[in-house]
């Protein structure tokens, strides 16, 4: 099943970041396997991502990833992140140390199974 993902609006950045292209996105799916692409890649340019949180209410994992290898992505960032059943939220804040992708690569999700679940992440792009 197909995630759904939706551009956030953002506050101007200020003069220290006028040098990137910052971004929001909220992503939703009641099955994230196989993986799904959050963020798009960028040709030339790497992704970088500052703060994340991944809600779920099912007894699953959700891993987050550098590219979408179609079953799993294709190298794990942050994961697999163990979601008991419940209506649960993770945070990560990366700000102080945001995680930079490849150039030219996508930031993707992947779930054990079926199972609701909401992504919100923030970056920049450079």
């Amino acid at each position: 099943m197909g995630v759904t993902a939706t551009a956030v609006g953002i506050s101007a950045p200020t003069s220290a970041q006028i040098a990137h292209d910052h971004w929001a996105v909220c992503a939703s799916s009641d099955d994230l396997s196989p993986c799904e692409t959050i963020k798009a890649a960028v040709t030339g340019k790497a992704l970088y991502v500052e703060y994340l949180v991944i809600m779920c209410s099912s007894a699953i994992t959700v891993t987050i990833g550098a590219g979408d290898g179609g079953d799993a992505v294709t190298t794990i960032l942050i994961g697999p992140v163990p979601f008991s059943g419940h209506s649960t939220a993770k945070t990560f804040d990366m700000r102080a140390h945001p995680i930079q992708l490849a150039s030219a690569t996508a930031l993707a999700v992947d779930a054990s199974g079926a199972g609701s679940v909401c992504i919100f992440v923030k970056g920049f792009t450079k």
